[in-house]
């Protein structure tokens, strides 16, 4: 005849076992709800629906730049914290300043905004120290915009040339 034992509940393992998985999953769980509220990724628009109005008119001026034949070549000197943009077109750039946009394509406080100023035949700027990761560059005058990706290895010169004006 066997004997049975009545052991308390707390001396089970097959409790603990029920009671650890969700009680780990809680703890999972808050932690991440922490660190998601503790950290700020900055990826979404505030004003995404006045962004996407202002498309239209942003096409418009790559479309100046595909007419006008405008094309700059970049030059970055990451040592000394200096970019220079020599533009070349059709007729003649007039603008005294042309603005150039590094826009990190993951986080906004990597952006930078650059005013490069007309010195000789070329446009130069300071630029401050750039994060790893890939930037989207936009270099804009008056009434023109080129645009162009840049990887995540960081060139030392870049063409930026007018899109094709195709979608997809």
């Amino acid at each position: 005849m066997t004997q049975e034992t009545n052991r308390p509940w707390y001396k089970e393992p097959m409790v603990w076992l029920v009671i650890a998985i969700p009680a780990v999953a809680v703890v999972l769980n808050v932690a991440q709800g922490i660190y998601a509220t503790a950290t700020f990724d900055g990826v979404v628009e505030d004003d995404y629906y006045k962004k996407g109005k202002a498309i239209n008119m942003v096409l418009a001026r790559d479309n100046n730049a595909r007419q006008a034949g405008i094309v700059a070549d970049l030059d970055f000197d990451y040592e000394k914290g200096v970019v220079s943009a020599l533009i070349t077109a059709k007729g003649d750039v007039a603008e005294k300043y042309v603005t150039l946009k590094l826009i990190h394509t993951t986080v906004k406080n990597h952006d930078q905004t650059l005013l490069l100023e007309k010195q000789g035949d070329r446009y130069v700027g300071s630029l401050e120290p750039l994060a790893p990761g890939r930037y989207e560059m936009h270099l804009e005058g008056g009434a023109w915009r080129l645009v162009a990706l840049m990887g995540l290895h960081h060139l030392n010169a870049f063409r930026l040339q007018p899109t094709s004006g195709k979608a997809g």
